[in-house]
């Protein structure tokens, strides 16, 4: 099992190379699942290792 800071790494490390910005992925995010969403939002949930968004 991964730790939650190799995941966060890997999802930080995947915005980057696909050289998209957190105000991209949030949005992407937010029109996959229908949920409102915030950068912070999103990185809070990386930093503490949640799955769902």
């Amino acid at each position: 099992m991964r730790n939650k800071n190799t995941c966060r790494n890997e999802i930080k490390s995947y915005i980057i190379r696909v050289e998209m910005t957190m105000d991209e992925a949030v949005e992407i995010l937010v029109d996959e699942y229908g949920r409102s969403g915030s950068v912070p939002n999103l990185s809070d949930k990386l930093k503490c290792g949640k799955t769902n968004y």
